[in-house]
C-alpha cells in the first residue's frame, strides 16, 4: 500500500499481472508499463547435435522427446505429465518425457513414481537447459499457477511447439499461433490430443518453430534494457 501511495509509475513483468493488480482495489490509477523480465537469447542462436545431447543425457534418440522444465512443486503439476504419458502409451504414441528441475517438495514422490519406467526421465540440476530444449521435439507445460511463464518463452526461443495449460500468464508468454494447443487445467485428453497432432505433422512443427523464434524477440534482454532505460530517462 505504501509503495502504491508514493509511486509515480507502476511497472509490471506481465500484462496479466498488471490486470490482477488493477483488480486489487487500490486508489487512482498511476502511469503503467509492462516490461518483461527478459531472457538470454544467445544460447538459442546456435545449433546443437540433438543425438549427441540426448545420448549425453541418457535420453533415447529414436523416439519423440517431450520436455518439461520446472521446480518439483505441487502447482507445477507433474502428476499430469505422468497421466498424459500413460494416455499417450495407450494411444500407441510412444514418446519419451524428460522432466528437468533442481528441487521441490514433490521430487522424492516423483522419483518413486517414475522408478522402473522407460518412458520418463528425471534430470536434476542440469547445467544447460537450453541444450535440452533444443534437443527436444515439444514442450509440455501443465502448470496450474504461473507469474508469467518465462520458461514458455525459452521453449519458444528453442523453436519448440508448446502444449500448455490455458492460463492468462502462460498464454501471454506463448506466440498467438500456439494458443489453439492450450488446454483447460488438468484436461488430460485435450493435452494428449494436442501433443499427438503436433508430433504427427512435421510441416506444422516447422511453421510453429518459425513463428516462435520471431515472437520471442520481444522477451530478449536487449528489449528489457531498452524499455527500462526509456522509463528511467523519463523521470530523471
Amino acid at each position: 500500500m505504501l509503495m502504491y501511495t508514493y509511486a509515480t509509475h507502476i511497472v509490471s513483468a506481465s500484462r496479466s499481472t498488471l490486470e490482477e493488480f488493477r483488480k486489487s482495489g487500490f486508489g487512482p490509477r498511476r502511469e503503467e508499463t509492462v516490461i518483461y523480465s527478459g531472457i538470454d537469447l544467445q544460447p538459442f542462436a546456435r545449433t546443437v547435435d540433438k543425438d549427441e545431447v540426448r545420448r549425453r543425457l541418457n535420453l533415447p534418440v529414436d523416439a519423440p522427446l517431450i520436455c518439461y522444465v520446472a521446480r518439483f512443486m505441487p502447482h507445477k503439476n507433474h502428476d499430469q505429465v505422468l497421466r498424459v504419458a500413460d494416455l499417450l502409451n495407450r494411444k500407441g504414441l510412444h514418446c519419451h518425457l524428460a522432466l528437468a528441475g533442481t528441487h521441490g517438495t514433490r521430487l522424492d514422490a516423483l522419483k518413486r513414481a517414475v522408478h522402473g519406467r522407460s518412458d520418463i526421465s528425471l534430470l536434476i540440476g542440469l547445467d544447460d537447459i537450453s541444450e535440452l530444449l533444443m534437443a527436444s521435439d515439444l514442450f509440455f507445460f501443465p502448470s496450474l499457477e504461473e507469474g508469467f511463464g518465462m520458461v514458455a518463452a525459452e521453449a519458444a526461443a528453442a523453436g519448440l511447439p508448446i502444449v500448455a495449460t490455458d492460463l492468462p500468464t502462460i498464454r501471454e508468454a506463448c506466440p498467438p499461433g500456439y494458443h489453439r494447443f492450450m488446454f483447460d487445467p488438468n484436461n488430460d485428453e485435450a493435452a494428449a490430443a494436442h501433443i499427438e497432432t503436433i508430433l504427427d505433422d512435421a510441416e506444422l512443427r516447422g511453421g510453429l518453430a518459425k513463428e516462435a523464434r520471431q515472437w520471442v524477440q520481444r522477451y530478449s534482454f536487449r528489449s528489457t534494457l531498452d524499455q527500462t532505460l526509456v522509463l528511467y530517462k523519463k523521470y530523471l
